[in-house]
């Protein structure tokens, strides 16, 4: 896994993308108010990557684990992936909203770029 990621950012870098980093012992929260139901609720949301581009434009990135029992049966990796993407995507839809309000407080609100899951298929016996 630790490849993985190191190629990941190798690949950032070379597409311009600087990877934030938040303050130390402190996360990339993103709150805000969501409509449903014609009723506002206040929802939140931990993103664990984010990148800028050169534009300024944000690139969010959300890890998923995923349980397989074998981690080099690509087949059963991607339809796992398949099977969950539809939810993946509902919550990164979710960023994108929040991080394009307005922050009542400074005004400022980001262009999102890309949205991106970064999946990790990981195995390990049933308990007994």
């Amino acid at each position: 896994m630790y490849d993985q990621l190191v190629e990941l950012k190798r690949q950032l870098l070379s597409d311009g993308i600087t990877i934030l980093t938040p303050p130390e012992g402190q996360q990339f929260t993103l709150a805000g108010e969501i409509t449903v139901d014609g009723k506002p609720v206040k929802v939140a949301g931990t993103v664990d990557l984010v990148g800028i581009d050169g534009m300024g434009r944000l690139h969010i990135f959300d890890m998923k684990t995923f349980h397989c029992n074998d981690t080099s049966d690509l087949q059963e990796i991607k339809k796992k992936m398949q099977a969950r993407e539809n939810k993946w995507k509902r919550q990164l839809t979710l960023y994108s909203m929040l991080a394009s309000q307005e922050d009542p407080k400074t005004g400022e609100s980001f262009e999102i770029a890309s949205l991106n899951i970064i999946p990790i298929a990981v195995s390990y016996p049933a308990p007994s």
